[in-house]
């Protein structure tokens, strides 16, 4: 069954959290260059017509949640 227009996106990001989870119990690492970041800007460009939701979790640099905050800001 294909993916209507308007069907929201849903994207999970998580960070590693070394006080929370043992040390390969992690399901997704993201790099210092952020690509999982840009993946999501790139949705929210592309696909201005759907809702896109993003589900966080874990330890976020400073640069990382100024980020968040300016993904939240513009699209």
């Amino acid at each position: 069954m294909p993916l209507d227009q308007h069907t929201p996106l849903l994207f999970q990001w998580f960070e590693r959290n070394p006080s929370r989870f043992g040390e390969n119990q992690v399901p997704i690492i993201n790099t210092q260059q952020n690509p999982y970041l840009n993946n999501i800007i790139n949705a929210a460009i592309i696909e201005k017509e759907r809702t896109i939701g993003v589900l966080v979790d874990g330890n976020f640099s400073a640069g990382q949640k100024k980020a968040l905050a300016k993904l939240e800001k513009q699209y």
